[in-house]
């Protein structure tokens, strides 16, 4: 039940770069991401392979596959970690609905301007700022604060807080640098700040929209300080260079992935295709 983690929590409340061409600014298409795929080889991964369908310039249909890795790269055969699925998108007056491949359906109600209309999402002029999220169980309470800010457009910090019973449980803090080259896919920020480019819902989301506005520019490095009650302090750094098509629009997308805990690095590959 992996990928219904992300829509359900939504709806209840300097640059390195690899590209040969530096066309960014003289955009002269508009063009809507087709595909994205996880390129082998893969090390311990356990992401979704995305193929995405339009009918009047919307989004859809989204098909995936899923899949896990061990640390050689070499796919899991169980079919619980190597299966298929989709997503059928319905645009509504003023809802998206969602449908899984196993049918169930998350109906996810919007303001005016396309953002979720949540009494637990605040947003700034179409920006998210802040998102309070609580559930009970068996008696315990457990919840979460993300507070985000923005500066000239972009995402630069996000605050994670969550708590159990009311004490603060574990916490992050998550600053992020960017890159000169304009997002022309209005997508790849907000979908990496979701998750990653590597998780089929992740990019679902990011597309429809219903976070708000996504980063004008291309993220260069997230820097992530974990607060564990009982583990501790850890950072983690993913840091992103890119290559680019005669348009400006990225094809490939390199992650680096470092853990100061127990010293974890990974090199993650993504290739983009897109559709006019």
């Amino acid at each position: 039940m992996k990928k219904l983690l992300l829509l359900s929590a939504l709806l209840i409340f300097a640059c390195s770069s690899d590209d040969s061409s530096d066309t960014n600014n003289n955009n002269s298409s508009t063009k809507k991401l087709a595909s994205v795929v996880t390129l082998y080889p893969c090390s311990g991964c356990e992401y979704d392979n995305s193929y995405l369908s339009y009918t009047n310039d919307r989004l859809t249909l989204l098909e995936y596959d899923y899949f896990v890795t061990d640390e050689n790269g070499v796919i899991d055969s169980d079919p619980e970690y190597n299966r298929s699925g989709y997503y059928l998108i319905q645009h509504l007056s003023n809802s998206i609905r969602v449908t899984y491949d196993d049918g169930l359906i998350n109906d996810i109600p919007l303001n005016s301007d396309g953002t979720i209309d949540s009494e637990n999402m605040i947003f700034d002029n179409g920006y998210l700022t802040s998102l309070f999220f609580s559930e009970e169980f068996e008696g315990n309470t457990n919840s979460w604060t993300e507070n985000w800010e923005w500066y000239n457009g972009n995402l630069i910090r996000r605050e994670y807080n969550n708590y159990y019973n009311g004490s603060l449980d574990h916490s992050s803090i998550t600053d992020i640098e960017y890159t000169e080259y304009d997002d022309l896919t209005e997508m790849i920020g907000s979908s990496i700040g979701n998750g990653f480019l590597g998780n089929s819902e992740s990019i679902l989301i990011s597309i429809l929209g219903p976070r708000g506005k996504s980063s004008t520019k291309l993220p260069y490095r997230f820097t992530i300080v974990f607060n564990d009650s009982f583990s501790g302090e850890s950072t983690s750094v993913l840091t992103y260079s890119y290559v680019f098509d005669e348009d400006g629009y990225p094809i490939q997308v390199v992650e680096n992935e470092e853990q100061s805990e127990d010293g974890f690095s990974r090199t993650t590959r993504y290739e983009l295709t897109y559709t006019n």
